[in-house]
């Protein structure tokens, strides 16, 4: 490999890597699994009751005219 730049041979890391996680996320996208957590479907952790759900806020806004 004379002759080829450190630079490319670590851009080209960089672009596989990319291409993997890319590559990586289609087939868990297209198979059916999720990478899991509280927000998915299929979360076994989460109460059911909803005991830790937060409760949500009403923000008003009130426009001034200034003159």
């Amino acid at each position: 490999m004379a002759g080829v730049d450190w630079q490319i041979v670590v851009s080209l890391l960089i672009v596989g890597g990319a291409v993997f996680i890319l590559l990586r996320a289609c087939v868990r996208l297209f198979s059916g699994h999720s990478a899991g957590g509280c927000g998915s479907a299929g979360c076994s952790d989460c109460s059911a009751d909803g005991a830790d759900r937060k409760e949500l806020v009403t923000l008003q806004t009130f426009n001034q005219h200034i003159d």
